[in-house]
């Protein structure tokens, strides 16, 4: 049997960042947010440059659509699964600083998938340590 450090180094996503995008995606099961909580962190989870955590924002976003497990919805419009809409956001946060209060990064409501709410519930990923099952899960379709 590997050890989880093995199954880490197999996925290649370092463990935090594998934690904090499991987090992330637990959250959305819960409720809708906007993109601004792809910027957010403990002490320590992530880089700290914003430079850094603005692209790394925008990269988990679109990987996380692109692969089905978001749902973006713009709340007058209810965009759900609309793919050309999602795709406009990502351009837009890719625009525009995290900092300046576009409404891209504060208006669209970001939500889970029904196939990330399935993976949540199968590999029972509601709380730390995270599932390395679901980490394999998620590193397969991103």
């Amino acid at each position: 049997m590997q050890s989880e450090a093995d199954l880490h180094t197999m996925m290649k996503m370092p463990p935090n960042i594998a934690a904090w995008f499991q987090g992330n995606l637990y959250l959305l099961t819960l409720s809708g947010y906007s993109a601004d909580l792809f910027t957010c962190a403990k002490p320590g989870e992530l880089n700290d440059d914003p430079k850094f955590r603005w692209q790394f924002a925008v990269d988990m976003i679109y990987r996380g659509i692109k692969c089905g497990l978001m749902d973006v919805w713009d709340g007058a419009n209810k965009s759900r699964g609309t793919m050309d809409y999602s795709l406009e956001l990502v351009k837009k946060l890719a625009q525009f600083d995290p900092d300046s209060d576009h409404v891209c990064w504060v208006g669209p409501e970001i939500e889970a998938s029904d196939l990330c709410q399935a993976l949540i519930e199968r590999f029972d990923a509601t709380s730390p340590p995270f599932s390395v099952a679901l980490g394999f899960g998620v590193r397969g379709l991103i």
